[in-house]
């Protein structure tokens, strides 16, 4: 799969967010830990008002609660309103 490009006033309808645990983005290392709400406020940023932003966090390091509260502050900070419609947790 490719990643889109994004260009200056583009506005998607639908994004996905799966990144992996640790790696490299924009020549800095990212942890889905400490950067995951980093991440989601880029495709906030991004994301038409009605949007459909899908986030998925897989790493045996993260808890569910800590990647919703990732969200949920990257959504209050960029002054943008959620609608959870699901959660899908592993057993």
């Amino acid at each position: 799969m490719q990643t889109a490009r994004i260009v200056r006033g583009d506005a998607w309808d639908v994004i996905v967010l799966d990144p992996p645990a640790t790696g490299h983005a924009g020549g800095r290392p990212f942890r889905l830990e400490s950067d995951y709400g980093r991440l989601v406020a880029a495709a906030l940023a991004v994301a038409r008002p009605d949007a459909y932003v899908l986030c998925a966090a897989q790493s045996e390091r993260s808890r569910p609660d800590g990647i919703q509260r990732a969200i949920k502050e990257a959504a209050r900070d960029s002054g943008r309103r959620l609608a959870v419609v699901t959660v899908l947790e592993q057993p």
